[in-house]
Formats: structure tokens, sequence, C-alpha cells
């Protein structure tokens, strides 16, 4: 290891979360007590590498490690370190006694800032340094502070650490609580996160964004001396874009001056033209750096990195693998680094790193449930009645059993289980898949469709038992599901509707976004006419008195029984 960390412990095993080994013998013993078979709690306790980070010199990772659940009052997590290229190099940097997470290194690559609460677990937040010639990590920023540090970032020249936090109000709401006045009044007090920025080397903090907005994102410039931000009017999920649009401004750190610089959508609804993706592909994910540009891609099962140039797209990795984390860098002589969390529905996610000489894989953290090799998958590829492509993931289980398949459909979800029988997946062209398909007023048409589609599909090549099909899913995949056992095409067996709507019309009035499901019901009923029933055909409720007659497995209460 580079600098050689005096707190990271290499065994060439990775080191379970919480156990703080005083020798290699003691690590690899504790990460040999894996699960003989897969469990709820082996679930529960499994390890999500998060956050990854290429040193600026191509040759290392950081990366924070947190259990898929939480045990106790408090989150924990500890900080990983592996070496690029060399095999189950991963090793524990911090303790895992504290929540320690979205590690990055410093530009001269010599330290790593990283965001804790070890002043007070679960009730503190402060930017911590860690030296790698200094084993104890020393707050950067005020450790009795209780609001959450969403998001910091190093400026090109390292001396100054930009983050968002909002203000502390800790006194104010103790006073209201102890006179039992702490009633929460919507939109009298909003947490506002304030643009700040600490001086490394004075450690002093200053406030250079005041204005009463929501500050949700930045950027330095190469000089380190102006910030790019963004804001929205509050700090509600789903504001920004929906009802008020996302505000851009530029930021001088000396003297504080802001301009704003436009707003997207603009008045007329436009503002920002698309660039790249989003017809049968789903851009999720930007990495930049001084001269280069780079994108996460989900096209259909496949997710991919591409690296944008002035030319066409150039492919760096792609696989029917998740990607759940990556970081790449230009390491010079025109090397491109790139380090990737990846996992499949029989693999829980590991980090890798990709050069010229190909994947290595660098950590192990899910080899445990690996190692019960459960289940295999493969793609189905069908056609909609429509002609549009369709994809699904099928997941079978090891030990053969007799075609056709008792099925279970799940809509949008990432689940892992031993299987008794095997489990469909179904995925449509993006990461928003059956979303996509729903907008602009055709929610409940080609996405229910879809599913049938593909159902019949592997009902025709004998591998579900028509006889023997059950459906589920969460929120879009919920009213999925309860519009499925509602509609005459295709009996199902039993369904688990979760998060799910049943009526649309409902849905509109009462959400606090009702422009955006207005929209995909195909309009909202004060702007409806008394006639226009058409929200009703994506509304399961007003199919239920079919089922009452015809389907005796349907309760119009509880859904599928």
């Amino acid at each position: 290891m580079n600098n050689g960390s005096p707190t990271a412990r290499p065994t060439n095993r990775a080191v379970p979360l919480g156990v703080d080994a005083d020798s290699p013998e003691e690590a690899v013993n504790a990460f040999e007590e894996r699960p003989a078979v897969l469990t709820a709690e082996a679930l529960a306790d499994q390890e999500v590498p998060e956050g990854v980070q290429i040193s600026p010199s191509g040759k290392q990772i950081v990366y924070y490690l947190k259990p898929a659940s939480r045990r106790g009052d408090n989150e924990k997590s500890a900080l990983w370190l592996a070496e690029i290229g060399k095999e189950f190099s991963a090793m524990r940097l911090t303790s895992g006694h504290f929540h320690d997470e979205i590690p990055q290194w410093s530009p001269d690559g010599t330290s790593i800032a990283f965001v804790s609460d070890r002043a007070h677990q679960g009730r503190s937040s402060a930017i911590y340094l860690l030296p790698f010639s200094n084993p104890l990590p020393c707050p950067i920023t005020d450790p009795e502070n209780q609001k959450k540090i969403t998001m910091f970032k190093w400026s090109p020249n390292g001396q100054h650490i930009a983050f968002l936090s909002p203000d502390e109000d800790a006194a104010t709401k103790d006073s209201k609580r102890a006179q039992k006045d702490d009633a929460i009044v919507y939109g009298a007090h909003w947490d506002f996160n304030r643009l700040r920025c600490a001086h490394l080397h004075t450690r002093t903090i200053m406030t250079l964004f005041e204005k009463a907005v929501h500050v949700n994102e930045f950027v330095w410039n190469a000089k380190s001396d102006q910030l790019i931000y963004a804001s929205q009017r509050t700090p509600e999920f789903k504001d920004p874009a929906v009802e008020h649009g996302v505000s851009f401004g530029r930021l001088f750190i000396e003297s504080k001056i802001e301009t704003h610089r436009w707003t997207f959508p603009g008045p007329d609804g436009h503002g920002l033209a698309p660039f790249a993706y989003g017809a049968d592909d789903c851009a999720k994910q930007l990495r930049y750096g001084a001269d280069f540009l780079a994108v996460q891609v989900q096209k259909g099962p496949t997710d991919q990195i591409l690296f944008i140039s002035d030319s066409k797209p150039s492919l760096i990795y792609g696989d029917t693998y998740a990607i759940t984390t990556w970081d790449i860098r230009d390491a010079g002589n025109s090397q491109i680094v790139l380090s990737i969390g990846r996992g499949s529905p029989n693999k829980p996610t590991d980090l890798y790193s990709i050069q010229d000489q190909g994947l290595c894989q660098l950590s192990q953290h899910g080899d445990g449930i690996a190692n019960l090799d459960i289940a295999e998958y493969e793609i189905l590829y069908a056609k909609a009645r429509d002609n549009t492509a369709l994809d699904g993931l099928l997941l079978k289980p090891k030990r053969a059993i007799e075609q056709p398949w008792p099925t279970i459909v799940l809509l949008m979800e990432d689940h892992l289980t031993e299987l008794p029988w095997p489990l469909m997946f179904l995925y449509f062209t993006g990461d928003l898949g059956l979303q996509q398909r729903a907008m602009r007023g055709s929610v409940g048409t080609k996405d229910y469709s879809d599913i049938i589609d593909m159902i019949k599909f592997g009902i025709e090549r004998t591998l579900f038992d028509p006889e023997r099909i059950a459906i589920g899913g969460w929120s879009q995949g919920g009213f999925l599901s309860y519009l499925s056992v509602t509609r005459q095409e295709f009996l199902f067996k039993a369904a688990v509707c979760g998060g799910g709507i049943t009526d649309w019309d409902m849905l509109v009035m009462s959400s606090d976004i009702s422009a955006v499901e207005a929209e995909m019901a195909g309009g909202a009923p004060w702007t409806m006419d008394a006639d226009d029933l058409r929200t009703r055909h994506a509304s399961a409720v007003w199919h239920v008195a079919w089922c009452g007659y015809q389907n005796s497995s349907v309760d119009p209460t509880f859904g599928a029984r």
C-alpha cells in the first residue's frame, strides 16, 4: 500500500464490519464465520460497499462498507482501502464503531476526508481528516454539530473543503420540546442546506450562501476560487424539476459575490437541450475529470460505463451485472483506470478494478452468500404486441425441477432468496422501465400489456406453468400488481401488492407532486370533463366489480389471496 497507513491491516481477506482485529489471524477467523444456508439474518447482515473513489495516483481506492440493515439505534459503517489491480487486497481503514461515510482523497493523495458521527453516535455530523502520517482522524468542522453534512468536495488546490449542511437549531428545538411546543408546522421552518467552506490551514468555516433556498449540489472550478451550485426552493424530495425548477448560480469564494446563471426548466418549460441517451436507454450517473466525461448507462439488462469525448462515446465496460458504485480516473499515458461495485442476483456486490489487463476482484464482502451458489439466471428476450423489445431476468434454483415451473413475477425489484421455484424479474429498456412505458397518459396500457406479453412468451417456451403464476411488486410494481389481478386477460394465482396505486384520481388529488401524477394518469380531475373516464382505465378499484363475480381469488379490500 502506498504511503503505508498505520491503521490499515492487510489480511488479503476482507475483515467483517465491526470486528477490530489485532492480527491478520483474528481477522481471517472472524471472516470465515459464513452462513451455511441462506437465511433472513444472513441477508440482513450482508455488507454493501458504497462511495468508491480512486486515488489521484490511480493505484488505490477508498470506499465505505455498511450493513444492509441496522443493528441497534445507530447506523455504523467503516472505511476500506484496496489496491488497484491486486486481487483481494481490500483492508479495513477505520474500526466500524461509528458511521464513517463518503470518503474522499485529498488532491495530493496524502490524506482522506470523510463524514462521521464520532463525537456522538447518531446525533452528530462532522468532516474528519485522516492523514496517512497520523493514525487518528481529526475534525475539520465542529464535531458537536448535529445537522447532517450531506455532501462535501475538496478544492482542486487542496486548501479548502466546501460542504452542505443546515443551520444548527438544537437549542431552539430543545426549548420548544421542554415547553411542549414542538408541533411541526408545514413550511414554518425549512432545514435549508447552506453552502459552507472550511479552510484547511486555519480551520475557519465560512457560510457562503444564506438565502432561503436549498442548495443540493455544487462543483469547484479549476482555479479553486469559484463554486457553481444548484438550488431549489425547499428541501422537499422531488421539489426541484416538478414545480419550480432548479436554479444554477456562481459564487466567488473570497468576496461571496453570487450571480444567478439560469433556471431549468425555464419560464416556457424549456432551457436545456438533451445531450445524449434517454430514448431506449437511461443515463444514471456522471463522472468528470480535467479533460474527460464518463457516464453510467443502463441499456436493457446491461449496465455500461462509457467515455465521452468530441467523437462517439466509447464503451469501457458493459455487463449484465448491476453497477452500484463506480469511479474513473485518467492515470496519464492514455491509461484509464475504472473501479466498480457490481453484483448479480446470485452474488452480492463486491469491488473490482478494470485496466488493460482486465477485471480484478478487490474485495470479498459478498463471498459468504455467493459461495452458497443458490441460483442461476438467464436473460429472456421477447417482443411486445407493438413490437417493442422486452427483456427479463429469469432466476432459477440450482436444483433441477421439472418444467413448466411455478413462477413469481416480481416487478422492478431486487431480491435475493433461496429459490424453491423460479422468479422472473422484468426489466424494460432503462432504469425507469415500466414508468417510461407508462408516461404521457398511457399508464395502465403498455406497461400492463408488456407484463402479459412476457409471461405468455415464457408459457409458449414451456418455462412457466400458466396455472401457477403469482405477481408482486412495490410502488409502481404494486400498482401494476393490483391492476393485473383486476384485469381479464390473464388470471394470476396470487398477488402481493405493496405501496401500490388503486385510484389515480385520488392519487392526483392527494399527491405533493400532482403535476407528475396527472401527466401519468392522463389528467387531473379538476381539469377533465365529467364524462371523461380515461383515468379509471388504470385504476384497479374500478375493475373490482368484474373480479367479484368472475375471479374468486380477488378480494376488493385485500387483493389476491
